[in-house]
């Protein structure tokens, strides 16, 4: 059985990737907004494959 999930990034991601966005630009004009859409693929990306990554381990 294939699970299907959906994305939903939360309004503070939306501004976090709207401040990035505007960092870039500040550098670099050219390449913010490929940088920004190489983000939004990434975590699209998850709702295929929800396990893809790194597994963090917090330090206790």
């Amino acid at each position: 059985m294939i699970t299907n999930y959906n994305l939903e990034l939360l309004p503070t991601v939306d501004a976090d990737l709207d401040d990035l966005f505007d960092y870039i630009l500040l550098d670099n004009p050219n390449d913010a907004g490929d940088v920004l859409e190489r983000i939004i693929t990434s975590l699209k990306n998850l709702e295929d494959f929800p396990y893809a990554g790194t597994k963090l381990i917090a330090d206790h």
